[in-house]
């Protein structure tokens, strides 16, 4: 890598950018093979899938505006001698890399495909027309991690050294890099013109479709199977998996260790893991858990935030969001500077805004912070009216609540009980105009990662300022859309 280290994720896109994804040196794909099943070769290396959409969607962004739908398209569109042209311009991963680096490098290659064969099972047991397109968005959402992998191993060193669980992966990459992996992924995704399956916003602020929720579910499946400490979170996704399969939970385990099984066989060497080791009933004993990594206070972010709230400069926190979900209202840019603050400023892990309707007894999540993947956030819709401590919060609004929801007094409403695992929390309600204007919530959501006073303290300041800015948004009738 350059003396010149990108810095902004904006910067990693452009030095990336005309970079090649290393291709699995094991692999070689029958390019004389009928369409499917090279289809499916392809899809065995996510270098070949990103490599192939790449080039084609160069080739139609010079006729038409839109979008390849994936790999079988692609092949139509180059055929088989630019396929294969395509194939042999990729530059073998163990050219590139070495020792370590390769193996690490190979492990996520692993990962992308699992994930993607059982995102491509699950939405064909759901009758989807072209389950290959969501095995194309699943292997394409692991584009982050596996470019730098190939070309800035040194920087995910650092990551991995911090994200001994795979609870911290989001916690560990901003640390390092200021952005997550899936944030370089979609910025890539645009850049390169890639579908657009592959670059829907997951953070469960909007409903998902079918095929999206599939590769949601997938994305946090394959990582869970491939470390046995966070095997707990295992229960979870299985019956989010039943439900999404509209069957009982026996059913969408036996689906999903059949699956990973298949491609355990079918993964070529060298990789170091089984992706069905967590998966089984036989894990043996778990290993030792290091101390957490616990998100570190970053002073500058919060003074930056701080300020451009007093000062109502929001510019780079409007770019912020256009980038992550596409959306540009004034209160929602507001709304997502704060959270910057409390996540990042605050090294709060987890931070919600849930939004209270103009009518309605529920609070539905509006944006987040620190919980991408958690399917237990997708729609969260919450119901101030089963929870005592909720109610009180609300009525007394503007107000603030250190909560231990393990407490009776203190529990939350489900879901929100359940996404929050037993953990200390922060609560605080805001009113503008004399009606509920939302509730934030914030965690660190390890136990070894407790809430101090300085946290709380910086928790209810930036939620104040939310107040009095929203009130002023208000009197100066911008409203949520």
């Amino acid at each position: 890598m350059s003396n010149k280290t990108p810095k902004r994720l904006q910067d990693w896109v452009e030095w990336l950018g005309e970079r090649p994804l290393p291709r699995h040196p094991a692999l070689a794909p029958d390019f004389g093979a009928e369409s499917a099943l090279l289809t499916w070769q392809l899809q065995q290396d996510p270098a070949a899938v990103v490599g192939l959409l790449r080039r084609a969607a160069a080739v139609r962004h010079r006729h038409l505006d839109t979008r390849l739908e994936g790999t079988e398209e692609a092949l139509i569109m180059l055929g088989r001698n630019g396929v294969a042209a395509c194939w042999e311009a990729l530059p073998p991963a163990d050219r590139l890399l070495h020792g370590e680096a390769l193996t690490r490098y190979l492990r996520c290659h692993a990962r992308a495909v699992h994930a993607a064969r059982q995102a491509e099972e699950w939405v064909r047991l759901r009758h989807d027309r072209r389950p290959s397109e969501v095995a194309d968005a699943t292997l394409i959402r692991h584009m982050g991690e596996l470019m730098l992998r190939a070309h800035a191993p040194e920087r995910m060193a650092e990551v991995d050294a911090l994200a001994t669980d795979a609870r911290l992966d989001a916690d560990a990459e901003t640390a390092v890099l200021g952005f997550t992996l899936q944030d370089l992924a979609i910025s890539l995704g645009n850049h390169w013109r890639l579908p657009y399956l592959a670059l829907e916003d997951l953070s469960g602020i909007r409903p998902l479709s079918q095929r999206s929720q599939a590769v949601l579910l997938a994305l946090r499946l394959a990582r869970v199977a491939e470390d046995p400490r966070a095997a707990r979170e295992l229960p979870v996704l299985i019956q989010a998996l039943s439900h999404y399969m509209g069957d009982s939970e026996d059913h969408a385990r036996r689906v999903t260790l059949e699956t990973a099984q298949v491609i355990h066989e079918q993964t070529p060497p060298p990789t170091g893991w089984s992706p069905t080791l967590a998966l089984d009933g036989d894990r043996g004993p778990s290993p030792s858990t290091p101390a957490p990594f616990c998100l570190a206070p970053r002073a500058d972010i919060r003074a930056r935030v701080a300020a451009e709230l007093e000062r109502e400069d929001f510019d780079r926190a409007r770019l912020e969001l256009l980038t992550r979900h596409r959306l540009d209202n004034r209160e929602a840019v507001l709304i997502s500077l704060v959270l910057t603050g409390l996540h990042e400023g605050l090294g709060l892990n987890r931070t919600l805004f849930l939004r209270a309707p103009r009518r309605g007894e529920h609070l539905q999540l509006f944006l987040q912070r620190g919980a991408l993947g958690d399917p237990l956030l997708h729609e969260m819709t919450v119901t101030p009216a089963h929870s005592p401590l909720l109610r009180e919060v609300i009525d007394q609004a503007p107000a603030y609540r250190l909560c231990q929801p393990t407490q009776g007094r203190d529990r939350l409403p489900e879901p929100l009980q359940r996404f929050n695992g037993g953990q200390p929390c922060l609560l605080a309600s805001l009113r503008v105009n004399d009606r509920l204007a939302g509730l934030f919530y914030a965690d660190r959501h390890l136990a070894g990662c407790g809430l101090d006073g300085t946290a709380a303290m910086g928790f209810r300041h930036f939620c104040e300022q939310a107040g009095r800015r929203l009130q002023r948004l208000a009197d100066e009738h911008h409203h949520l859309s």
